[in-house]
């Protein structure tokens, strides 16, 4: 494997971010609607985000990429939104 690769499969990183999405707009949905386990649906899906969030900090940190501290700080700003846009253009950021 790479030093550039992720150390688990991009297939597992999107399956993530696409689970914690609907699990959180799942327990929104819940919790508007006054249903039981809508907070344990919610912690769940942030469970799985900050996985995702924490793999591609390590990701952005380990490898030689442009901007490295833009990515850094708007992982920390715009969670979501830097995460897949990160991982959009992952392989264009890298430095040859």
């Amino acid at each position: 494997m790479e030093s550039n690769d992720f150390r688990i499969s991009l297939r597992i990183i999107w399956a993530f971010i696409g689970a914690s999405f609907l699990l959180i707009m799942a327990g929104v949905v819940l919790k508007i609607i006054h249903l039981p386990l809508a907070e344990t649906i919610i912690l769940l899906g942030l469970f799985f985000f900050f996985l995702v969030w924490i793999a591609i900090v390590l990701d952005v940190y380990n490898n030689n990429i442009r901007n490295k501290f833009f990515w850094l700080l708007s992982l920390f700003v715009f969670p979501y939104f830097a995460l897949i846009i990160y991982l959009v253009r992952r392989k264009v950021l890298r430095e040859r």
